[in-house]
């Protein structure tokens, strides 16, 4: 089965009911620790899953949904909470991360890459150690793309460090609607560290490229820009892969750009100077030298008075030409 739109596909788990089963005969509580990229989700899928029948709570400003449901036909003890995001970062080891002068920019593509905790996320993360410890079953509502996978990579890791012997599962749905969450429950997937290691791998690249590249663009042409801030250490031009294409299209366009002309002209009265200018957009070509200049010497050419007639004011929602 494959999320739609994502390209990812995820298998089925024949030894999904076995492992509930097996649990069940042992006479364990079974414990899920059920983990949302968002609080939001967290609490819509809690209430969708218990009936609106739930109880909330917070430890160290991180919030926690329970409730009692059956999984695979075993009751279990629901935990619901979320990671709102990474939780992890990439980054260069040491003493590679500050130090630009270490190397090349293209050399950062064959340096150590090691995965940091987030700073501000560091309460979610002892927290949901906590609760890995003492649950059996982790199941990852995150979404089913690559950001998702990356962040749920990152979760499974972080839980499966406390608790080797947990069973991770994936739950698959698009839509936050109830037959769709609970056929998600119904059909848990298994984990797939092949689609962990292409979200790795692909942070990575994406990590390597951005920062290689923002090494290059600062070193080279940083200083030769003013930029608002006095703090010489804040004059980073930070760039990332994905805006790689949109720095062609500027740089195509600049090419392509042509020198913009007006016509216009000044009168004196008195101690004072009026300035009577057409921009190119009332012009009805483009305003080339080529084009412009015909146009100025038939008005210094034409004898008479200039008057008045009319004064217009229009307002338009037309976008701007480049």
């Amino acid at each position: 089965m494959a999320a739609s739109g994502s390209g990812i596909h995820y298998e089925n788990d024949p030894d999904l009911a076995d492992v509930f089963k097996s649990m069940a005969a042992a006479k364990l509580p079974i414990t899920v620790l059920n983990i949302a990229k968002k609080y939001s989700v967290a609490e819509r899928l809690t209430y969708i899953l218990s009936n609106g029948k739930s109880s909330r709570s917070s430890v160290n400003s991180v919030s926690y949904w329970e409730f009692n449901y059956f999984i695979q036909n075993q009751r279990c003890r629901m935990i619901f909470t979320a990671v709102d995001g990474h939780i992890m970062n990439l980054d260069f080891k040491m003493p590679f991360q500050d130090d630009w002068s270490r190397c090349k920019p293209i050399e950062l593509f064959e340096k150590n890459i090691e995965k940091i905790e987030v700073k501000g996320k560091l309460n979610i993360i002892n927290n949901l150690k906590q609760e890995a410890e003492q649950c059996q079953c982790l199941i990852r509502w995150l979404d089913c793309d690559r950001e998702g996978e990356s962040i749920a990579s990152d979760v499974s890791e972080v839980c499966l460090k406390v608790n080797p012997d947990l069973h991770v599962y994936r739950a698959l749905f698009s839509l936050l609607s109830d037959r769709e969450i609970k056929m998600a429950a119904k059909n848990l997937k298994k984990f797939n560290t092949s689609l962990s290691d292409v979200a790795s791998m692909l942070r990575e690249m994406d990590l390597c490229a951005g920062a290689s590249f923002t090494k290059f663009q600062t070193l080279e042409v940083g200083n030769k820009f003013i930029f608002p801030s006095v703090d010489k250490d804040d004059h980073v031009l930070i760039y990332g892969s994905c805006l790689f294409p949109a720095l062609g299209f500027v740089v195509e366009r600049s090419k392509e750009t042509r020198e913009s002309w007006m016509v216009g002209c000044k009168y004196n009265v008195g101690n004072h100077m009026i300035s009577f200018e057409v921009p190119p957009t009332m012009l009805k070509f483009d305003a080339t030298y080529e084009d412009a200049f015909p146009v100025y010497t038939s008005c210094v050419t034409v004898s008479g008075t200039a008057r008045a007639v009319t004064l217009e004011r229009t307002e338009t929602n037309d976008r701007p030409r480049p």
